[in-house]
């Protein structure tokens, strides 16, 4: 309801909102706002065509300790992301990112934030996606030398 409200305060503003739309309950599926798309599930290349393609990624949670894969995925795509501001987020995407309280005032400020200065959260995605890239390949190494020794 939170997402359809802020999508509804920003009429200019496109949401694709992917997964299976059959889990949103039926009311708020009736009641989506106009500029609201549900893409279902996608293919992978259609749905990294898709992360590729956007200004921005949204992927909220109402659990602390919780990790987005869909935010991981956009870093790797280079597309800054708008989270749910819990400690663990703000720490996995420190860059390229605007962290939001999940009420639908706070979401659609931190829209307006993303494209306000969209130039520097596409460059800080780049950023973290270069940072998380060289961690991994060095993560990579480190157990290629474990399980070898």
């Amino acid at each position: 309801q939170e997402m359809l409200n802020a999508a509804r305060a920003l009429p200019g503003v496109t949401f694709m909102m992917t997964g299976n739309p059959k889990d949103l309950l039926p009311e708020l599926k009736a009641n989506r706002p106009a500029n609201m798309t549900l893409t279902g599930f996608l293919p992978d290349a259609a749905y990294a065509g898709l992360l590729t393609s956007a200004d921005a990624v949204m992927t909220l949670t109402t659990r602390d300790h919780t990790m987005l894969r869909a935010a991981y995925e956009a870093i790797y795509q280079g597309t800054p992301v708008i989270v749910s501001d819990w400690p663990l987020l703000r720490s996995a995407f420190d860059e390229g990112a605007v962290h939001v309280a999940n009420t639908s005032s706070a979401i659609a400020e931190g829209i307006r934030k993303m494209k306000l200065d969209h130039a520097a959260y596409r460059a800080g995605a780049v950023r973290l996606r270069e940072r998380k890239l060289k961690r991994w390949t060095t993560t990579l190494a480190e157990l290629r030398a474990t399980v070898a020794a």
